[in-house]
């Protein structure tokens, strides 16, 4: 193990204390140090989708927005090839119709809790049983209704959460 003394660490600090910013080859966030009057951490990829599409394991740590009323698929990369990928949907625009969040083969393990907390049914899950596709369902999923994904390489673990009712999401 290294010591540093306090002097080692003040001229660090100085050195640093006017931002760094060290950004990704892939633009997949940035890292931002900067001084106590500026923005610190890590920074969030945000996609916004309008239509169908594939994520990139790539991708790990964005922020997906769910922006078409009409609804699409949103595919996920093989699991196999996410371990410690995480994912992160958002709706943006109330469906009219769903959005769909897919995978290709049965390894979505998922859970959620409604904030409409009136004591009865406040929480769904696949109940130990993978599941191929998670939906915002049309005309009952609300913008801010959002879903996390992560992933050790066997399955996916999916956690929503809904400001309405439970029905707002759908594992099938």
């Amino acid at each position: 193990m290294t010591s540093v003394n306090a002097n080692t660490l003040y001229n660090i600090h100085n050195a640093v204390a006017n931002s760094i910013r060290v950004k990704g080859a892939s633009s997949r966030g940035d890292l931002v140090i900067s001084n106590s009057a500026g923005v610190c951490g890590l920074r969030k990829k945000v996609i916004d989708l309008t239509t169908t599409y594939t994520v990139l394991a790539a991708d790990s740590g964005s922020l997906y927005t769910l922006g078409t009323a009409g609804g699409f698929t949103v595919t996920l990369p093989a699991v196999a090839a996410c371990a410690g990928c995480e994912f992160d949907f958002v709706v943006k625009v109330a469906p009219t119709t769903a959005y769909t969040i897919h995978s290709a083969a049965s390894d979505v393990h998922g859970m959620g809790l409604s904030s409409d907390l009136d004591g009865a049914g406040n929480v769904d899950s696949t109940q130990g049983t993978a599941v191929d596709d998670l939906a915002f369902v049309a005309n009952e999923a609300k913008i801010g209704d959002r879903l996390h994904i992560f992933s050790d390489g066997t399955f996916f673990y999916a956690a929503f959460l809904t400001s309405g009712v439970l029905t707002a999401v759908t594992f099938t």
